[in-house]
């Protein structure tokens, strides 16, 4: 069966505990069965094998991942032998915590090598520098989530899927807050209409990309102000609002203070 098919959810806002990592190589043509009591598993594979869990039968081939949940039964078939790295962990207790959909299995393609590069390299750390260990673990894990089909949340489910180009437009305005944005090469360079993207704004943000845009560089420059010493122009040209008269009506429409008020009142202590 394809692991793609099935999907389970993860508890992904908070940093996974690493409990265990390690690299090995089992023999060919051997059968293990067992359960982890109270811990996740993550597997990156470079052999075959078939994996039973609870009874559904998925299919493994090297450049694949798997991802099982506690007290879960996995049974075993290596059909070759070569090194894995797994790594079990477990969830901060979060009640409420959205969940985000993995598949069970899934073929990391041209990503692979980098990703058990990676996890190979957060081995080293387990015992030296647990907490970077934890963060690998934590990027891959939203890595491996962010590869898999968008899927609708199962019953009880409070996942809330970001639309991929939505995504990536935010990461694109993330990145370059600093420069002249305009919606309609933002929306060329996503490769969506500039209605389009303005409704999926509108959906996700319940403001236009303009006002998204605005907001961002209000938070950004109120940051600098209250966090920084860098002059009132430096800050203006940060958040991509080089034109001071321009930086000074935004911020006062938005923070209802000048910048310089805004840094004033933080240096009184009431920012």
């Amino acid at each position: 069966m394809d692991g793609t098919e099935a999907r389970i959810f993860l508890p992904l806002e908070g940093r996974p505990e690493l409990v265990s990592s390690g690299e090995y190589i089992y023999p060919a043509d051997t059968v293990g069965t067992w359960r982890l009591l109270d811990f996740w598993s993550l597997h990156l594979y470079r052999y075959r094998a078939e994996l039973t869990v609870d009874g559904q039968t998925f299919r493994v081939e090297p450049g694949y991942a798997s991802i099982v949940k506690p007290l879960v039964e996995q049974r075993w078939h290596f059909l070759t032998s070569a090194p894995q790295v797994h790594a079990h962990y477990r969830f901060p207790a979060k009640p409420g915590a959205p969940l985000v959909a993995l598949p069970v299995v899934q073929d990391l393609g041209k990503d692979f090598d980098r990703l058990y590069r990676g996890m190979h390299e957060a081995l080293g750390w387990f015992q030296t520098n647990r907490l970077r260990a934890e963060i690998r673990l934590w990027d891959t894990l939203w890595e491996l989530a962010e590869r898999a089909a968008p899927l609708a949340p199962q019953p009880g489910s409070t996942e809330a899927r970001w639309h991929p180009v939505l995504k990536s437009a935010v990461e694109l305005i993330e990145r370059r807050i600093s420069q002249n944005l305009r919606v309609e090469a933002l929306a060329a360079e996503v490769g969506l209409s500039q209605n389009h993207l303005i409704r999926l704004f509108q959906a996700r943000f319940k403001t236009s990309v303009v006002g998204y845009i605005r907001r961002l560089r209000t938070e950004r420059a109120r940051h600098l102000l209250v966090n920084s010493t860098l002059p009132v122009k430096a800050v203006a040209v940060q958040v991509g609002l080089p034109d001071l008269q321009q930086f000074n009506k935004v911020i006062r429409r938005e923070l209802g203070r000048s910048p310089r008020q805004v840094r004033e009142q933080a240096e009184a202590g009431h920012g």
